[in-house]
């Protein structure tokens, strides 16, 4: 096993030129980061985490979800203008857009999160569907992926009342 292999796995992370060695497990917990390899000590750069898998049995679903959380980008801004125009400033409020992943079935999204983490690049999120027949169902999915990413945030969603 090489060096940075272990340092990568136990958060250790060499600053360039010899200087100390920091631990992305001591920071505090609101600015920890997934992948920095090189900072100085104290000054943690965060990434946001805007990674999103969506699990449902049904892709209009997941179109749904992609319609509200990455619109696509109008190059014509028609309503910026004409608020430009009317009041005389454009609107400092950037959208905020993120990435998302689907899959269909429990199984495929224990693959996907799997594949993420192996790529260090985890989800910050996921939705999933309660009933995905003939599979996992949301409860068992939800166990499984949390057996592999206990850090992963879920919302569970159901069209029934039961």
């Amino acid at each position: 096993m090489a060096n940075g292999d272990y340092a990568q796995r136990n958060g250790l992370y060499n600053r360039p030129a010899g200087s100390h060695v920091t631990r992305e497990k001591d920071a505090p917990e609101n600015e920890r980061a997934y992948s920095c390899r090189y900072r100085p000590m104290n000054t943690w750069q965060t990434r946001i985490n805007r990674r999103v898998l969506i699990v449902d049995d049904t892709a209009s679903i997941h179109a749904d979800f992609a319609k509200i959380l990455s619109p696509a980008t109008v190059e014509d801004d028609s309503l910026g203008q004409t608020e430009n125009l009317l009041f005389g400033t454009l609107s400092t409020t950037p959208a905020q857009h993120f990435e998302l992943d689907s899959a269909f079935q429990g199984r495929e999204a224990l693959d996907k999160l799997e594949a993420a983490l192996a790529n260090d690049r985890p989800y910050a999120m996921a939705f999933i569907d309660m009933r995905m027949p003939p599979g996992w169902d949301g409860l068992e999915t939800i166990e499984r992926l949390w057996q592999v990413d206990p850090k992963l945030q879920v919302a569970l969603c159901t069209a029934y009342s039961d």
